[in-house]
Order: C-alpha cells, then sequence, then structure tokens
C-alpha cells in the first residue's frame, strides 16, 4: 500500500504516539451525533471511485435497526472492495499513523485512506448496497474498563447505548446479559452460574461479586494465606459440581479475584501455584506486578 517504508520511529515520534493512539480511540467511540453531510459526501465519492452514481442513504439509530432494515429489505451488497468507517477506526489509525510519520500513500489507496478517515469521523456502521447505503448513528454512551487496554465495561449500566434505546452490556470486553447488570445487588448468582456460556459465566460472577458469589454458595475455607495475595481457597458446591474449589486473591491491580482450581487444590498457595503452571514449592512471590 505505501511507496515509502518507514522502518524505525524517532524519539519524537514515539512520545507523540500515545497521544494519537488516545484521539483516534476518541473518534471511535464517539457519542456525537453523526455528522450526516460529511458521511454522505466520503461515501458518495466512494461509490464514485467505482463507478456508480450516489446512492440513496438510509440513516438508523443503531447497527440494530440498521440489521433489522436490512434483513426486511435485501437488496444486492457491493463486493468491490473494502469498505471501512467508525468501527474500523483502529485500522484506519494504524495506516494514518504510517502517515503521520513519513510513509507515503499514493493513487487510489490514499484517497480511500482519506475517505475512510472521513467515514470514521462522522458516522458509526455502514452498509454499502448497489443502490442504497444503510448507515447507523453513533451510540450516545461508551463505557471503558480502566486498565491498560480499554475495553468496554460497566457494571452500573450499559457499557454501549445508542439513541434508539438499544444497549449493550459488558463486562470488560466480555458481552453479558442486561439483567446481571441492572439487578446486581439483587440477582441470584444461581441464575449466572446456569449460565452455559463459560466466559459470560465467569464475566457476570465478577459483575455482582465473588463475595455475595462466595456466600450464597455457603463457601467453607479450606486455607487462608496470610498473604493476601496466595489468598484463600474454598470449598464450593456448584449447580452440578459438587466439591469444587474457589482460590479468592488480591491481584497486582488491587482487585480482588477469584479463580476456579482443580478440587485437588489443599492450599491457597499450591491453588495459586498452579495458576502458574508451578509447584508450591517453586512459588513464592516477592511482589505482585
Amino acid at each position: 500500500m505505501g511507496a515509502k517504508k518507514i522502518e524505525r520511529m524517532t524519539p519524537e515520534q514515539e512520545a507523540e504516539l500515545p497521544r494519537f493512539r488516545a484521539k483516534w480511540l476518541a473518534i471511535g467511540s464517539s457519542t456525537e451525533p453523526a455528522d450526516r453531510p460529511r458521511a454522505e459526501a466520503a461515501i458518495s465519492t466512494m461509490y464514485a471511485m467505482l463507478n456508480r452514481p450516489p446512492p440513496r442513504f438510509r440513516w438508523e439509530l443503531s447497527p440494530f435497526a440498521a440489521a433489522r432494515y436490512i434483513r426486511a429489505g435485501g437488496g444486492n451488497p457491493l463486493e468491490d472492495g473494502r469498505f471501512w468507517g467508525g468501527h474500523e477506526s483502529a485500522w484506519i489509525a494504524f495506516y494514518l499513523w504510517g502517515a503521520t510519520i513519513g510513509a507515503t500513500y499514493t493513487g487510489a489507496d490514499a484517497v480511500k485512506l482519506r475517505l475512510w478517515s472521513d467515514v470514521a469521523q462522522s458516522c458509526g456502521w455502514w452498509w454499502p448496497y448497489e443502490n442504497e447505503c444503510v448507515i447507523s448513528d453513533r451510540p450516545d454512551i461508551v463505557s471503558w474498563s480502566d486498565e491498560p487496554r480499554p475495553r468496554i465495561h460497566s457494571i452500573t449500566g450499559p457499557a454501549v447505548r445508542y439513541r434508539d434505546g438499544h444497549e449493550l452490556y459488558a463486562f470488560r470486553g466480555t458481552v453479558i446479559p442486561g439483567d446481571w447488570v441492572r439487578l446486581r445487588d439483587t440477582i441470584d448468582p444461581a441464575i449466572i452460574l446456569a449460565h452455559a456460556n463459560a466466559d459470560q459465566r465467569t464475566a457476570g460472577l465478577a459483575t455482582i461479586g465473588w463475595s455475595r458469589v462466595l456466600q450464597s454458595l455457603k463457601a467453607t475455607v479450606i486455607d487462608a494465606d496470610a498473604d493476601p495475595t496466595i489468598g484463600t481457597l474454598y470449598r464450593v458446591d456448584l449447580p452440578g459440581e459438587p466439591d469444587q474449589r474457589i482460590l479468592q486473591a488480591l491481584c497486582g491491580t488491587g482487585r480482588t479475584i477469584a479463580l476456579r482450581v482443580p478440587p485437588t487444590m489443599k492450599t491457597a498457595i499450591e491453588a495459586n501455584a498452579w495458576t502458574y503452571g508451578l509447584r508450591p514449592d517453586e512459588y513464592r512471590p516477592q511482589a505482585r506486578t
């Protein structure tokens, strides 16, 4: 794609990269209403590059509503190339950063990158068809986890919400049923424990808090280490799985975590060592990072 390749960044470019990344994270998660004229102008130019007239534009307030409209209306999708927008901001930013530090893009590649950037900065998801283009507005709520690599996350409300009321609930990037958040203080942990998807089950239990889960399960202490980062080993009876083990410990981020460990574990240090693939005599951390 590029006529000039960059092999190494300068110290100044490396210092600028976090700011550039933050800018494009903000673009990709913008909650501003769509800039419809800018989006339509960029998309019409893309159609012209494919020797097609400007399409009719169908705007929806969420990708959920857009998908419903598409399923009902059918149509022939354009198959002439890649179409990026706000949902692909990470890839657009990847190539734009190359241009920022000196890589060169020529011809149609340079035009496409500019147009993709315009669309990403003006609307949400979009679907190009032969004579019609369906575009979603941006959400009005996007909530991120507080960690080095942010993921959509909220334990107090929707992680993503659109202007037509469609919502998405998530715990550190794992999508979960909305009731697990809306009713987190009152929901019976057994409902979450019986859920079929293991990743969602783990996220749901973390959402309502392991202290309440362990209390609900009438967990009994097998071994408690004096070091909170080693933690406490509990015996619990899970639905359909009696006599299981859960290790609760303080992780390096300051959060209390709880992990399933094999039912053969007898001490907290043994269980903690097992999570690293070590024997207890091999594992005694001086500091947790």
